[in-house]
């Protein structure tokens, strides 16, 4: 494990997965962290913060989640034991956290995360080693729109900023960046359930 300036641990990459660190990754996800709070503090300052984004659930379920007795024993590794059911809570979410002035019938991403329970074992993260949950957060859209920490932390922070600021988040994003937030963020879903999540 490897710490930034908070002192919170920071998962190792998974070599094999091919993952890898952007530079100043740590820090930059501290950074991260912080101007969302500072965000959810200006937006909500009469006490009742809500998350900066996904903040309106559209449906909450339990469920089961059952891995396949086919799964090949190269993917057979932590919860994803063949044969394995898991008692879960799933939630869908719209992707706004404009919950105050955003109707259900606006164009909008949307989100479905899962929790396992009741998973056995130590986990990875240092302040999680004994929690007994698996989470898994998904969206509608296989790609999101930018996979560079430096892009989204200043994507943070000029959303909030004003409306001449805002007009140049585009140019951070790069046409590429812009077109996947603009499909990412758009479809009106009637049914959650009946769409697909990644």
């Amino acid at each position: 494990m490897s710490t930034n300036s908070n002192d919170v641990p920071y998962a190792k990459i998974d070599e094999e997965l091919g993952e890898k660190l952007y530079p100043d990754e740590a820090s930059l996800t501290t950074q991260i962290a912080d101007e969302t709070e500072k965000g959810i503090r200006t937006q909500y300052q009469d006490g009742n913060a809500r998350r900066d984004v996904h903040a309106k659930s559209t449906g909450c379920m339990k469920a089961e989640f059952c891995v396949f007795d086919s799964l090949p024993k190269s993917l057979a590794k932590g919860v994803f034991i063949p044969g394995k059911v898991y008692q879960a809570l799933i939630r869908f979410s719209n992707g706004s956290g404009n919950l105050r002035q955003q109707s259900d019938n606006h164009d909008d991403g949307r989100g479905m995360s899962i929790k396992l329970l009741d998973v056995p074992g130590e986990k990875i993260l240092e302040n999680e080693k004994n929690a007994t949950t698996q989470n898994f957060v998904m969206i509608n859209h296989p790609i999101f729109f930018t996979n560079d920490p430096r892009t989204y932390l200043t994507l943070i922070q000029k959303a909030s900023g004003n409306l001449l600021t805002k007009l140049t988040i585009p140019l951070d994003l790069g046409l590429k960046g812009t077109q996947l937030f603009k499909k990412l963020n758009s479809g009106k879903i009637s049914n959650p359930m009946q769409i697909r999540y990644f």
